[in-house]
């Protein structure tokens, strides 16, 4: 509460005529390009289907809704907490934090071409 006290005002936005709420500046520039706000493909993407094998199909569906799946707690989900399953299993947590203040992560993938590139003896 006393940082709302101490903290000083931020500027109005004089580029475009004084104080703007800037979820309506945002909204009529993004009207302004052909991008509706109000469409749900504007924020999620269009929907594309994708092939994949039956292999595929079942490790993802144990991954899902298996015993330890994303409804082993929970009956029902988010979509970002389906989005977090399916990048869970290639990342891997690192020592420190970035910029933003999360912790460091990247992927096993990266890890193993890291590690290999350091095994290559130097170039001659």
């Amino acid at each position: 509460m006393a940082a709302l006290v101490t903290r000083t005002p931020k500027p109005s936005n004089d580029d475009v005529g004084g104080t703007v709420d800037l979820r309506t500046l945002w909204r009529s520039q993004a009207l302004a390009v052909g991008i509706d706000p109000d469409d749900e493909i504007a924020t999620v993407g269009r929907p594309r289907a994708v092939d994949i094998s039956e292999r595929a199909a079942s490790r993802l569906s144990e991954r899902l809704v298996g015993v330890e799946g994303l409804t082993a707690q929970e009956s029902v989900f988010e979509r970002r907490d389906l989005i977090r399953v399916l990048a869970e299993p290639g990342v891997v947590q690192l020592e420190g934090v970035g910029r933003g203040g999360e912790q460091l992560q990247t992927t096993r993938e990266l890890l193993d071409v890291e590690a290999a590139l350091l095994e290559m003896p130097p170039p001659a």
